[in-house]
């Protein structure tokens, strides 16, 4: 059974159930995997599934039901199903909406691709392997030289005649390293993304990954002490990452963000602006509909150190009395209504990350964090993470550090940026695309020896 016939059988069997509306999230995807360890193809793996959430309001409750089935059979199932989760549900004030006027025109699929040979995919897999290897003798081991793609479309339609779709894809190469100087070990990783293939450059790519990894060597803590530090612009998407749940206006709600009651306030420095921008080029996140089908928006969430917007959906939207956002999120279809940013980024400045390393004559650089999200509550904003990195001493980089921690508060970081870097860089994607350039804040506290 066909997508359409399977909607038009299940509305109109809903209707004679007694539910008022309906909506039907479809998710379909793919992907591919490949890893090499020592030449030798160590994973491959091809995944394909799809399946489909009914949100339906009956007796003016909202009910959830899902299936991986498209045939008649699973339309009475969901019925059923969909109508004992409402009559058991508290939520009351979920709606379903008719559609917005208008939808950017989004392309974010490239077919090219997609048409990719496998054979290229493992030839580039096993370069970048051995580029590693050649950069230096003291790469004892490539313990992740990993490829992988994947394509994603979900679509909506409801009851008041809303038919949305929209797929994307992407690919990226991933290297992790291991040095070994004398048994002074130490190992780093990174990763590109893109999906123009012909830009991936196995060969650049090992090259930065191994020459970090040898520049750590040595590696040794510092005294405790307050210092100037430059979180490099991946620390610092991973910790804009960390405190990201604070901006749903869910959250703030509940009580359980570190921004409630601070809307129109000054929270960061004036310099600092965050974007969630669901049309970036290259962010892929990007969509011209969220997951309640209301059309997506570009939004300065910080601007110019002032918290001007909460990310919302339609339920929180009319409890706040203002629009959506368009930020309501679905995992998938068999998830709840939710809500996260699209590509969310600190707005690049115009510093270089030399002369940001430059303006210090005593700090640290952070390019490492570990055990972030144990270490970070977004409620309070308070953070004590383990970090590693360098020691800057009159404006150059002079030795390697590690064993270190850095500790404070996100809201007093946001208000302590001196420096935003010119090199903005978008991490992997995951429920959102979290991106930043480098940034130099004041003082954090650092614990040492």
């Amino acid at each position: 059974m066909n997508i359409n016939k399977f909607k038009e059988t299940l509305f109109n069997r809903g209707m004679d159930h007694g539910f008022s509306q309906m909506e039907l999230f479809k998710n379909e995807n793919k992907s591919f995997d490949l890893r090499v360890f020592e030449q030798q193809i160590d994973h491959y793996e091809i995944n394909e599934n799809e399946g489909i959430g009914l949100r339906a309001i009956f007796e003016g409750k909202v009910g959830y039901a899902y299936t991986e089935k498209i045939n008649n059979e699973a339309i009475e199932e969901l019925l059923q199903n969909v109508k004992q989760n409402a009559e058991i549900t508290d939520k009351q004030d979920e709606e379903i909406f008719p559609g917005s006027n208008n939808y950017r025109d989004l392309n974010t699929y490239s077919q090219n691709l997609k048409e990719i040979q496998t054979a290229d995919k493992i030839d580039l897999v096993k370069s970048l392997e051995n580029k590693a290897f050649e950069r230096d003798e003291r790469v004892s081991a490539v313990n992740y030289c990993i490829y992988s793609d994947s394509e994603f479309k979900y679509s909506i339609f409801n009851t008041h005649g809303l038919n949305l779709s929209h797929k994307n894809n992407i690919a990226y190469l991933y290297l992790s390293v291991v040095v070994n100087d004398n048994d002074n070990i130490k190992t780093c990783a990174k990763h590109e993304i893109t999906q123009d293939y012909s830009e991936f450059e196995p060969e650049a790519l090992a090259h930065k990954v191994v020459d970090e990894a040898v520049s750590l060597l040595g590696a040794r803590s510092i005294p405790s002490e307050k210092y100037p530090v430059i979180l490099r612009h991946d620390v610092a998407a991973e910790l804009l990452s960390a405190f990201s749940s604070p901006f749903s206006a869910e959250n703030v709600q509940k009580g359980m963000s570190l921004f409630k009651d601070k809307l129109g306030e000054k929270v960061a420095n004036e310099n600092l602006t965050i974007i969630d921008d669901p049309f970036l080029k290259k962010g892929f996140a990007a969509t011209p509909f969220d997951a309640e089908g209301v059309a997506t928006a570009k939004k300065n969430v910080i601007e110019n150190g002032v918290l001007t917007t909460y990310l919302h959906n339609l339920k929180t939207a009319k409890k706040d009395g203002v629009k959506s956002t368009g930020n309501a999120y679905r995992g998938s279809h068999k998830s709840y209504i939710d809500i996260a940013p699209t590509n969310m980024y600190i707005k690049p400045g115009e510093t270089g990350y030399d002369k940001m390393i430059n303006s210090i004559n005593k700090g640290v650089l952070i390019t490492k964090l570990q055990g972030l999200h144990a270490g970070a509550n977004s409620v309070s904003g308070e953070f004590s993470i383990s970090a590693s990195g360098y020691f800057i001493e009159k404006g150059d980089i002079k030795n390697p550090v590690e064993q270190i921690t850095i500790a404070g508060n996100f809201l007093d970081l946001l208000k302590n940026i001196e420096i935003i870097g010119e090199d903005l860089k978008m991490g992997l994607p995951g429920t959102s695309h979290i991106g930043s350039p480098s940034i130099k804040v004041r003082e954090l506290d650092i614990a040492g020896e």
